[in-house]
């Protein structure tokens, strides 16, 4: 049904869209229950094969909670970054995460950290601020800059990398 779109593509004025919430217990056992924000009960092999497996333009989110249902992952199946992730990078960059840039969150583009053309995925720990004059910037050449994310152990675990261009003068 889904698929077809036999019931439309709207709800209450909304587009429809595919809500998904389990535990990050359940998910790992693969066994157990998601829900459907309809109140319905999925068994985790079914919320594997929602989830990687929907129309193209079915917007799918997936919200993985911790034991005491705090999010821990909230996916997205499309490049855009919604509201909810916008507003989350508010939170945790305010701004351009370039070093030194001083460009307000309301001067940003979203980035995702791997490129999205490349396989990145809108997926909130994927994401990050970037002020115009450092978007145009990251890209592949030999002039272009690069962002990685700190990995556990690092100084700024979890922030943005900037990585200068190869061809760069390091001093």
């Amino acid at each position: 049904t889904l698929a077809r779109r036999d019931l439309g593509t709207t709800h209450r004025g909304l587009p429809i869209s595919l809500i998904l919430t389990t535990t990050v217990a359940d998910l790992a056992a693969r066994a157990g229950l998601a829900l459907t924000a309809g109140g319905t009960a999925l068994p985790i092999a079914d919320l594997l094969t929602l989830a990687g497996n929907h129309p193209d333009d079915l917007d799918t989110w997936l919200c993985i909670t911790d034991l005491n249902d705090r999010p821990l992952h909230l996916g997205r199946s499309r490049r855009t970054a919604s509201t909810d992730q916008r507003l989350a990078l508010f939170a945790t960059d305010h701004g351009c995460t370039f070093p030194g840039c001083t460009a307000p969150a309301t001067r940003t583009q979203v980035h995702h950290v791997t490129d999205w053309a490349h396989g990145g995925t809108t997926d909130i720990e994927y994401l990050t601020y970037a002020c115009d004059r450092h978007h145009r910037q990251i890209h592949t050449g030999p002039l272009g800059w690069a962002t990685t994310i700190a990995p556990p152990g690092h100084r700024w675990a979890g922030r943005t990398l900037w990585h200068p261009p190869a061809l760069a003068d390091p001093t």
